[in-house]
């Protein structure tokens, strides 16, 4: 009766093939790879996609930040101070303009965007 349980195991440990033997078939684990790096690959190309939407959101949201600064001091209507304290009170994006230099300094959701001042005209361009 020994025999035959020690023979059972025996066998048991047969049925998984080696790679040195000559009946393995590596087709499976080459499927497995090929599998796993097309599923890594994807992930990575969509989190890749998602940066890139996210940075364009970003820069288009910057792009109407700027644009309407710019068109807040281009209006020469009031003066830099009397338009931070309309933008504070309006709870408007951009949340404050400083003149600095060359640049005026855009503070907007916690980014700080420069605009020069070249950009705008002095006096009427006609």
């Amino acid at each position: 009766m020994d025999s035959f349980i020690n023979n059972s195991a025996h066998e048991e440990e047969d049925m998984w093939l080696s790679e040195d033997d000559p009946e393995y078939n590596d087709q499976d684990d080459i499927a497995s790879t090929f599998t796993n790096f097309m599923r890594k690959s994807l992930r990575f190309q969509k989190k890749q996609d998602i940066y890139l939407r996210q940075l364009s959101n970003a820069q288009v949201y910057h792009g109407k930040i700027l644009k309407k600064t710019m068109i807040i001091l281009d209006s020469q209507a009031k003066t830099l101070e009397e338009t931070n304290k309309m933008l504070k009170e309006g709870n408007e994006k951009p949340e404050k303009i400083v003149e600095k230099g060359d640049t005026y300094q855009v503070a907007a959701n916690k980014d700080l965007l420069s605009i020069n001042k070249d950009l705008f005209y002095k006096e009427s361009p006609v």
